[in-house]
């Protein structure tokens, strides 16, 4: 006799089935989707190279996204490559090709200089010296970092010395839009790799400090001012209160907090800790009046006084054209330079000014901040479909491309602009390159963009022949690995140097 069921077991079956069938499948390995990669006929030794070098990355929670193509555009070899990732800084190359696309290679950046009023009898300027800016980078040198950023303001000074110039009777008036990209996070903002944006910058809106160790007792040691760059800079954050040359940095004093926590390291510190007199770079809440800062020391090492005030505005107040007065115009080195400098140091500040100027360029309101390299990529052809760009840099983690798109990027500008594009980017061992000593047994094989932030790590660039042509273009993105930095660093390396030495054994990557 079979013996009917109640109604709630009835009710239960289906789920009492489906925990029989785990259970079975229990005893089995349960493969866990993951995006697959894709590989050509002619690549498979790739694959290999993926498992030896990048694999464990992902083995252990991270994501790695790599795209590989030919120098006519055809897909290698790709292992999330559509996936959206961080790109880190290797999405200054779209600001580099957002340049090119919009101005000639021997573009150069206007900076302004005047007075408001004449020189009287006496040397005086009566007026005003006002400085606009034009998103130049490069006011303290040809490089990002420059280790004297002098060479234009003492040209200035020493200009206006020449002209019969002894004393200013106005202020310094610094003119420029400034902006802080969105998506940066709180903590970046004090540190010297994200200072705030500015029309006009002098010294990558940095102020340059010098500190010495002093026992204080007890054991420890505090850091004391011993220099600061420029030495007019002595102001509190909203440069009410001038600082006494050679204080302590107690952090107890109104408005002490001069870049917000970039003072760290002159808190009490056990003996030994800093043996030497060290340098540290501290972001400004405005560029403009560290420039004009600058800029008064420049006058007074030529011998020109007064100008003691500085006034800031976003737009430059009406020039005299009834008056005599004095007027200079700088201009920077070509803009392709600029670009370069940017991209091999790669600069955050220089990035967001040279995206600024595009902006401009095109007409739109600096104060709506509106990075234009997307566009830039819909317009070379490139697919932009669910890219999502938050700063010009690279730095916001909130910016998502597809290692696909950066591998198309490459094939695309390198076909469009040839030895104008390739000539941009850096190699192993270059000076002042973000690559430092990486890839060094590569240096006539390999251009390459790096890109490093917390929990994103990337590298782009292009494989050359012996003649230096290129061969395959290539994006490695690598977001969230718990791995060290370093051990990070040296499997993408790896796995670029698996493809080089391939390349080399059989005449492809085959």
């Amino acid at each position: 006799m079979i013996r009917q069921l109640p109604r709630k077991a009835i009710l239960l079956l289906p789920a009492l089935l489906a925990l029989l069938l785990t259970g079975c499948a229990g005893q089995q390995q349960v493969a866990v989707p993951k995006s697959e990669s894709v590989v050509s006929g002619q690549a498979e030794h790739l694959e290999t190279s993926f498992e030896n070098t990048l694999a464990p990355l992902e083995a252990a929670g991270g994501t790695v996204g790599i795209s590989v193509r030919d120098h006519d555009g055809e897909q290698v070899f790709s292992h999330n490559g559509d996936r959206f990732l961080m790109p880190a800084s290797v999405q200054k190359l779209c600001v580099a090709a957002d340049v090119l696309l919009h101005f000639p290679p021997g573009k150069q950046l206007q900076t302004l200089v005047y007075t408001t009023g004449p020189i009287d009898s006496h040397g005086t300027v009566q007026g005003d010296l006002v400085v606009v800016g034009g998103w130049d980078p490069s006011l303290s040198g040809r490089v990002p970092y420059n280790d004297w950023p002098w060479v234009h303001f003492r040209a200035w000074a020493e200009l206006l010395a020449a002209q019969g110039v002894h004393s200013i009777a106005g202020d310094l008036v610094g003119v420029g839009r400034r902006f802080t990209p969105g998506g940066w996070e709180l903590s970046d903002l004090t540190e010297r790799y994200a200072p705030v944006i500015s029309q006009l910058t002098w010294n990558d809106g940095l102020l340059a400090t010098l500190n010495t160790p002093i026992d204080i007792g007890e054991g420890l040691q505090r850091d004391y001012y011993r220099e600061v760059v420029p030495d007019r800079a002595w102001w509190t954050v909203d440069y009410t209160r001038l600082r006494t040359p050679g204080s302590p940095i107690t952090g107890n004093e109104p408005d002490t907090a001069l870049f917000h926590n970039q003072w760290l390291p002159s808190l009490p510190h056990r003996l030994g800790g800093f043996e030497e007199p060290t340098r540290y770079w501290h972001p400004v809440p405005d560029p403009r009046r560290l420039s004009m800062d600058a800029l008064r020391q420049a006058l007074r090492n030529a011998r020109i006084e007064g100008g003691d005030s500085t006034r800031v505005a976003a737009t430059a107040p009406d020039r005299p054209e009834d008056v005599a007065t004095i007027g200079l115009v700088h201009r920077s080195a070509p803009i392709d330079s600029l670009v370069r400098a940017m991209l091999v140091a790669s600069s955050n500040h220089w990035a967001e000014m040279l995206s600024a100027l595009v902006q401009e360029h095109l007409g739109t309101p600096i104060d709506a901040y509106d990075p234009r390299w997307k566009q830039t990529l819909g317009a070379l052809g490139v697919d932009t479909t669910g890219v999502r760009r938050v700063d010009a840099c690279g730095m916001a983690r909130r910016n998502h491309m597809q290692p696909e798109s950066v591998t198309e990027l490459l094939t695309v500008a390198w076909k469009r602009w040839d030895a104008r594009w390739s000539d941009l980017l850096a190699r192993p061992l270059e000076p002042r390159a973000s690559l430092g000593g990486r890839l060094a047994r590569f240096e006539k094989r390999l251009l390459l963009k790096t890109g490093t932030l917390s929990r994103a790590y990337s590298l782009a660039g292009y494989i050359l022949d012996r003649d230096g042509k290129p061969q395959y273009s290539f994006t490695i993105m690598c977001n969230f690995a718990p791995q060290p930095y370093s051990e990070q660093i040296e499997r993408i390396d790896a796995f670029v140097a698996a493809m080089v030495e391939q390349y080399d054994r059989t005449g492809g990557l085959q």
